[in-house]
């Protein structure tokens, strides 16, 4: 009795050891979310932004007509339409969607999400426009934070980025701004205190919830269209989204981006 017990213990402490071994390189640690990380310094000054600038540079706005009342809006607005809100690292070069010229194809893998619509760790093909393309360096391995949303029409089915939001995301954790910024200013927060303040509001995820059921009403669409209509709760849309939505994203994707 005695050896048998013996052997179980033996038997779950190479257990706990394995799992203590394997499971980091399988998710790995992700320094950069650690709040402690940030104590000393949860927000740079400005004379550290103005710094990081030269390297993380801002569009600015030199009379494009039209552009600027595109890109120059209070981020939070843009919360009561979109998904989520990702962070994530840069895994491919860019390559141009031959199904629709004016986009590009971006494979990303998801660090977290304001909203836990994404798998973490997961890789995904994220379509991005040529005009933020002509304003951020997508290089491999560079890490963003983008607004995306799950978009179905005329049988494409695909996460879609917007020329409204993008954040670098420097090597010290700090987010800076790509566009201009209008209301709140969130460039010279950590990406952990970013991410924790750009999660819906229950005002705002009320919005969301309204617009899309409102908008997509009509749609008729067995996938639901891109919002929530069809489905008996957030949560079951959650689970579409994190399985089914992000599998035929990337069979959209994938076969256009290795072709």
């Amino acid at each position: 009795m005695k050896n048998k017990v013996f052997a179980i213990i033996i038997l779950l402490a190479a257990m706990l050891s394995v799992t203590n071994i394997i499971f980091p390189c399988i998710l790995p640690y992700e320094p950069m979310l650690s709040e402690e990380r940030y104590k000393n310094k949860p927000i740079l000054s400005d004379d550290e932004i103005n710094e990081l600038r030269k390297v993380y540079q801002k569009y600015v706005y030199i009379g494009n007509p039209g552009v600027d009342d595109i890109i120059d809006h209070d981020l939070r607005w843009y919360l009561n339409t979109y998904d989520t809100l990702v962070y994530c690292e840069i895994i491919g070069e860019p390559k141009l969607n031959m199904n629709d010229p004016s986009e590009y194809i971006v494979p990303i893998r998801v660090i977290s999400d304001t909203e836990n619509l994404l798998i973490k760790n997961k890789v995904i093909y994220l379509e991005i426009s040529w005009e933020m393309l002509g304003i951020i360096e997508a290089d491999i391995g560079e890490r963003f934070v983008f607004m995306i949303e799950w978009w179905y029409l005329n049988g494409a089915r695909k996460f879609r980025t917007t020329l409204n939001c993008a954040y670098y995301v420097t090597e010290d954790g700090y987010v800076l701004s790509a566009f201009m910024e209008k209301g709140q200013r969130y460039t010279g927060y950590n990406i952990t205190k970013f991410m924790k303040e750009l999660k819906k509001t229950s005002e705002e995820f009320e919005f969301y919830r309204k617009y899309n059921e409102g908008l997509f009403a009509e749609a008729k669409n067995v996938d639901g269209y891109r919002g929530l209509v069809g489905f008996n709760n957030y949560d079951e849309f959650k689970e579409r989204y994190r399985i089914y939505y992000t599998k035929l994203n990337n069979d959209t994707f994938k076969s256009v981006y290795t072709s």
